[in-house]
């Protein structure tokens, strides 16, 4: 079984593929997802019958694509593990959870379903007062938006946090709270850096608050 966590990680995997519309997986958050077409079924019973049930998640660069190919996916997603799963009719209920962003490098199958050969792509590690100001930034906009919007009452930010020792997966989480587009979604899966990934969530909870007021 792969484990994310060896020192000596895995760097390629080939991986199905299963695209999203209007929304996609970040890592270390887990997520429903729902899929009734064939291709994504395929991708699906595939992921299944292998020992880690590791699918890879790309977000459609245009929701209104019916029958995605592989160039209608965005090059980054996450691998996710689907934790549970119901079948209803002709659809498939899935609880996935992701694990790490991958790129995609290869394109190995598009029929019955897509297959990608994908690197893993490392947490950034840029550390330094710069990064520690930006996170103080985020989380007292956080707050702020939290108090103005219609958050029940007791919400728990740092329950929500625990465990997650980067700031860039704070990003994620609150990013998953706010009603973006998917573009901007993707442009934070995509930073390459902690810097740029709260400086995007950031401009987007400042978004949020202007709207908010």
């Amino acid at each position: 079984m792969i484990r994310m966590n060896d020192e000596k990680k895995i760097s390629e995997i080939t991986l199905p593929a299963i695209p999203l519309r209007n929304s996609l997986l970040y890592p270390n958050l887990t997520i429903p997802i729902s899929v009734g077409r064939a291709n994504s079924h395929a991708a699906i019973e595939a992921a299944l019958a292998s020992e880690d049930k590791l699918v890879g998640v790309f977000a459609q660069r245009d929701a209104a694509v019916e029958s995605p190919n592989a160039e209608d996916l965005y090059e980054i997603g996450s691998v996710g593990v689907i934790r549970r799963m119901h079948r209803q009719e002709n659809m498939i209920h899935m609880m996935v959870q992701g694990v790490q962003r991958i790129e995609r490098i290869d394109i190995l199958q598009r029929s019955p379903y897509i297959s990608f050969q994908v690197r893993y792509l490392p947490d950034p590690d840029d550390t330094g007062s710069e990064i520690e100001a930006l996170q103080r930034s985020m989380l007292e906009l956080a707050h702020k938006v939290l108090a103005l919007s219609s958050f029940e009452i007791g919400f728990d930010l740092e329950k929500l946090f625990s465990g997650l020792k980067l700031p860039i997966h704070q990003a994620y989480v609150l990013a998953s709270l706010l009603s973006i587009d998917i573009s901007q979604h993707q442009a934070l899966l995509s930073a390459q850096t902690q810097h740029q990934a709260l400086e995007l969530i950031i401009e987007y909870l400042n978004h949020e608050v202007q709207i908010l007021e």
